[in-house]
């Protein structure tokens, strides 16, 4: 047996251990394509390596299935970033949510489409600071502020 072996065995078991791992907190930048939306704030994800994963956006609320706006708020996030390739960027204390979905800012080349759904009137600012137990988010903010100014749908 070569002095080789154990070496190829190490590096051969490190790269099905990696091509099998979902996406995690360390990927705090993952480059994924949106694979399908299940609703104004939820998608699901794939990566390079093919891993799915559900996403969650984070500091966005929009309306429940079977209320106002619902159907529009998941259309617009489709047209947004449906089989598009999105950024996604940690940015709350947790990973993942009660679901086990990912808790993620959603990127578009510059645009924050967390943001712009609040700005377009489709979503609120909500899981922020301001709810009990929720804590500040890194875009709270901004979200608050562009909630503020914008017209809900449904309003």
């Amino acid at each position: 047996m070569s002095s080789k072996f154990p070496l190829q065995l190490l590096i051969s078991l490190l790269l099905v251990i990696t091509s099998c791992a979902s996406l995690t907190a360390g990927d705090s930048n993952e480059l994924v394509v949106v694979k399908r939306i299940i609703d104004g704030d939820t998608i699901e994800v794939i990566d390079v390596a093919g891993n799915e994963d559900k996403v969650r956006l984070i500091g966005i609320d929009t309306p429940e299935r079977g209320k106002c706006g619902f159907i529009q708020a998941g259309e617009r996030l489709s047209t947004l970033i449906l089989n598009d390739e999105v950024k996604l960027i940690s940015g709350g204390t947790d990973d993942r949510d009660r679901y086990g979905r990912l808790l993620r800012y959603v990127d578009i080349g510059e645009i924050d489409t967390g943001l712009l759904l609040i700005q377009e009137g489709f979503a609120i600012a909500k899981y922020d600071s301001r709810q009990k137990g929720y804590p500040k988010h890194d875009r709270e903010s901004a979200y608050i502020s562009a909630d503020s100014t914008s017209s809900n749908i449904c309003k």
